[in-house]
């Protein structure tokens, strides 16, 4: 059986920028997904892929919660 997978914006909540500008990419379910199978050993190299995926697309993790790069740039985690 498969695992889907992914991460969302911590600030997918906050509508206020909807109409300013880019929007939460987890408004429009366009963040890092994936499927993995039912293991645990699958499950923990599906996060890391995951997490790579998310790096590479400049999401930002910031103590511990993930935030799209518009969101990201919107709280001022990113220079």
């Amino acid at each position: 059986m498969g695992v889907w997978m992914e991460l969302r914006c911590e600030n997918q909540g906050d509508t206020s920028y909807d109409r300013m500008g880019e929007r939460c990419w987890s408004h429009a379910n366009d963040g890092p997904k994936q499927m993995g199978s039912a293991n645990k050993t699958s499950l923990a190299e599906t996060l890391k892929d995951l997490e790579k995926d998310a790096v590479r697309h400049k999401w930002v993790k910031h103590k511990g919660d993930w935030y799209c790069p518009p969101c990201a740039k919107r709280l001022n985690l990113v220079e």
